[in-house]
Formats: C-alpha cells, structure tokens, sequence
C-alpha cells in the first residue's frame, strides 16, 4: 500500500485517503461556485457528496450515538407524518414525485456521520467557494441586465430559485467574515463579494430574497445582545457586522429605487386590491388566493392533510365549484408552511418544522458560545443563517418543493453540521 507524509505534519497516511481526502475539499469548494447557474448543479453535488460521504463511513464502520438521538429519531418521525399524509392521496404520481425530491434529506444523517470521519477541515474550501461565488452569480446578474438587457436575472431555472440562492450566498459569506476564518487580503474581498451576491439577488427582483436580510439582521443583533459571540475581538465583529446589515436595510431601497420601491408599491396595491375584493391574478394575488385555499383544504382534513400529490386535485376541484377566483392551477401552495399544512396535515407541519428548522438551529445556537476557533465559529453562524434564510424564503416560496432548493440546504446543513461535531479532531495537540 502506497503511504503519503503531509508536509506539514508527521502523520503517516494511505494515499487512496489523501486522494479521497483531496476529492472532497475540490467538491466542497466547486460546490457553490454554479448553485442557480448550472441546471442540476445542486443534486450531482449533494449526490457526490453523500456518496463521498457513505465510503467514507463505511470505512470506519462506526456510528455517534449522540448524533442517531439528536438529528435521526425526528426526521423518522417526519417521514412518518408523510407517510401517513398518503392514507387521504388520489393522485399519487404527484405524491412520489414530491416524497423523491424530499427523498433527500433520509441521506442527511448519514452524510452528516461520514463527513465526521474525515480528517480534513472542510470548511476553509467551503469559505473560498463561497467568496467566488459571490463574483459569479454578480457576474451573471450582470450579463443577463447589461449584455442581454433582459428586466430580471433568472440564472438557469428562474428568478426566484436564482434570487434567493444569491441572497444566500451573500449571507454565508457575511458569515466568513465574520468568523475571522481568514485574514488579510482574503478578509478584504469579502464585502466586494457580498455586495455582487446582494445586486444578484436584487436584479432578480425576488421579494422573498430581500425580506432576508432584515431577519438575519434581528438574529446578529440577538446574538451580539445575548453575548453568543464571545468577547474582545469577535463581539466588536458581531457589532459591526450587525451594523453593516443595519445600513444595507436602510439604504438599499435608496440605492436600488427602482428594484424594490416598484416591488413594494406592487405588493402593497396587490394585498390592498386582494383585501377589497377585486379579481385580478398578479403574482401576489395568487399567492393570497393559493394560500386561502390551503387553509380550507387543511380544514377538510386537519391531521394527515389531504394528501402529498393531491393539491392540484383539490385546486381543480374547488375552480370547478366556483370555491375560488383562481384561474390556473399551481403547482404548490408558494409557501413551504401552506403547502405542508395542506398536503400533510398539522402533524406533517409540526415535524417538517421541528426536524428541518428547530431542532438544527438549536444545535448551532447552543454549540456558538462553545466555538473556541473560526471554523467553529463560522459552521454556527453559517448554519443559523441558512436556516433563517429558508424559513424566510419559505415565506412565500415552496423551496422544499424544489430539488435545487433542497439539495443546496442538505449540503450546506450536512457539512455545518458536521463540522461543529468534528473540530476538536482537527486541533494539533499541544
């Protein structure tokens, strides 16, 4: 067998685990470069990396006992409410199709358990990643406004997959900095990058994209209040990072005028015009319409909902009864929190919740003011903020309707997660 000595260490190891060991950073780092660029970008990526992640636990043929309490018991028993959400299906194509696409998350556990195994630190790849991408999707905005004139940029799928992943981009990469995982010259291009993500996502004109940022503002402000940063150096950083954001709130809608005061005037008439009763299917509209109906779907059947595949079904059902003044059917309620409610019941919104945003936020909550280095740091911040995002998109967006969106948030997840289990094995020892 063939044995490889780093040079900066005097571990001694096979080289199939260097190449392997290498393989993964390249994966976690070309990972964020093409998220809303590439079509099926996302799902290879995730795939790759949870077959990465398989051998990797195979070989060491353990498993954490403290990993199969916190995170395995409640994705079963979201998995479960799905299930049961079956017993009221009719249209059971749409059912597969969508619990396929869900189907992604019964890898997490696993992927989370062999990243753990690796004796690399995969965050440092997954931050240079994100500093590029920032540049990249600015970059496309960019082509698709001042080359193509075209009035939004919609990457590859549309605006609002492409909008809402540059905002996240832009976020994470806030995260980096503020961890202080790197110094210098690499710290300096940082807030270039963010602003390039952030224009993406304002070029896109996606609404739920742009009510991120003042949430994740709320929750840096929170943990510079709560003292979850620490003191000295990395609270001053939390302050002026929250500040940062404070500014880009204010400012923005002075800077891109013509972005969001037209989407805020839209949205504002569209709610007043929906709220006095007129007929009329702009994109706001239809959201208030589709999440109406939701609430009387969930009402039919407020335990197991009426079934994964059956929205449709019960949308054509009640256009046909004159129950409502849509006019064409969609494909999901645009918002993960009506389309569960509806599809799935209370049970299957309570766990989706507990499983997918609770109980993962709690972990990096508790795990931040823990955090004795900036890898630590930034998988607890990085975390948070990823899952303050999707709860934010999710507002008015299915994203876990969407395969690019549910692939981006289990890689990202998987690793963060990982990484906050596994630092201790990365420090020298004294």
């Amino acid at each position: 067998m063939l044995f490889y000595r780093s040079k900066n260490s005097t571990l001694v190891q096979p080289l199939y685990q260097v190449v392997f060991d290498k393989a993964m950073c390249a994966l976690i780092f070309i990972f964020p470069l093409c998220i809303g660029s590439i079509k099926s970008w996302a799902s290879g990526g995730y795939f790759l990396l949870v077959l990465l992640a398989l051998f990797s636990l195979w070989r060491a043929r353990e498993v954490s006992q403290s990993y199969r309490h916190e995170l395995l018991l409640p994705i079963i028993f979201f998995f479960i409410a799905l299930l049961l959400s079956l017993v009221n299906a009719e249209d059971w194509y749409r059912a597969f199709k969508w619990s396929g696409k869900l189907a992604f998350f019964l890898f997490l556990i696993p992927t989370v358990l062999g990243l753990k195994r690796l004796s690399v630190n995969l965050l440092r790849p997954l931050g240079l990643g994100l500093l590029l991408a920032g540049f990249i999707v600015g970059g496309v905005a960019g082509y698709a406004q001042i080359i193509l004139h075209r009035g939004r940029a919609i990457g590859q799928y549309n605006p609002i997959i492409f909008g809402d992943l540059a905002m996240l981009v832009a976020i994470l990469v806030i995260c980096v900095g503020l961890s202080g995982m790197y110094q210098r010259w690499l710290l300096w291009l940082m807030p270039l990058s963010a602003v390039c993500a952030l224009y993406a996502a304002v070029a896109s004109a996606t609404r739920g994209a742009l009510v991120t940022v003042p949430i994740v503002l709320m929750l840096h402000l929170f943990l510079v209040l709560k003292n979850r940063y620490g003191q000295g150096k990395e609270r001053r950083r939390g302050g002026i990072v929250a500040g940062i954001l404070f500014l880009s709130v204010m400012l923005s809608p002075l800077v891109f005028q013509d972005k969001i005061g037209f989407q805020v005037d839209r949205t504002s008439r569209s709610v007043l015009a929906f709220i006095g009763g007129e007929k009329f299917q702009s994109p706001t509209a239809i959201r208030l319409l589709l999440w109406d109906i939701s609430f009387e779907i969930w009402q039919e059947h407020p335990l197991l909902g009426t079934g994964m595949g059956d929205f449709i079904v019960d949308q054509e059902r009640m256009m046909n009864e004159k129950r409502t003044t849509l006019k064409k059917k969609q494909p999901h309620a645009h918002s993960i929190y009506f389309n569960f409610l509806s599809r799935t019941g209370l049970l299957g919104l309570v766990t989706m919740i507990a499983a997918l945003l609770v109980l993962p936020f709690r972990i990096f909550y508790r795990s931040l003011s823990h955090a004795k280095t900036a890898e630590e740091r930034f998988a607890c911040l990085g975390g948070m903020s990823l899952i303050i995002c999707y709860a934010a998109f999710g507002l008015t967006e299915a994203v876990f309707s969407r395969s690019a969106f549910i692939a981006s948030f289990a890689f990202f997840l998987a690793v963060f997660l990982a990484a906050i289990r596994c630092h201790h094995q990365l420090e020298p020892k004294q």
